[in-house]
């Protein structure tokens, strides 16, 4: 995602009380939580896999990831579906918002570390009237430790 563009649409949505978003460009889908099959030996933050339309996809809970506590899984959880590289991966997150459209002067560059986040996982911060929102950057999330294969990488 290019903050140079004239405007461009993040998909928001909660973990706790904190609000992220999310390029529209990387999200397929958001599906009604389900329980994933967990992985033997795949990290922490790695929930499992499911099935969705014939396809398997890993799916990441967003709060591990952050070091967040767990939280009660709820008729809220969803599961965002993105793709990064001609692979889909699923974001467990506490709800989903809305979809809006920022402008670039809407949003600051990113702090070394907000939210307790690592500054990589961040794009920078939207500014959309009073509220301020953590602008996610999908690829990092997914990939920024080497260590730590995400299912069949």
């Amino acid at each position: 995602m290019a903050f140079t563009q004239k405007e461009f649409q993040i998909i928001l949505f909660n973990i706790g009380n904190v609000v992220y978003g999310i390029s529209i460009e990387n999200v397929f889908y958001i599906e009604k939580y389900m329980t994933p099959t967990k992985i033997p030996n795949s990290p922490a933050f790695v929930e499992g896999i499911i099935n969705l339309r014939g396809s398997v996809i890993p799916v990441i809970d967003l709060r591990k990831r952050f070091g967040i506590k767990d939280a009660q899984i709820t008729n809220k959880t969803k599961i965002i579906i993105v793709g990064v590289d001609n692979r889909r991966f699923g974001f467990i997150v506490d709800s989903v918002s809305e979809v809006v459209t920022l402008k670039p002067e809407e949003i600051e560059p990113t702090l070394p570390t907000v939210s307790g986040l690592k500054s990589e996982f961040i794009y920078g911060i939207g500014k959309i009237k009073e509220k301020l929102v953590i602008i996610l950057n999908v690829e990092k999330i997914l990939f920024a430790d080497k260590n730590e294969e995400i299912v069949g990488k």
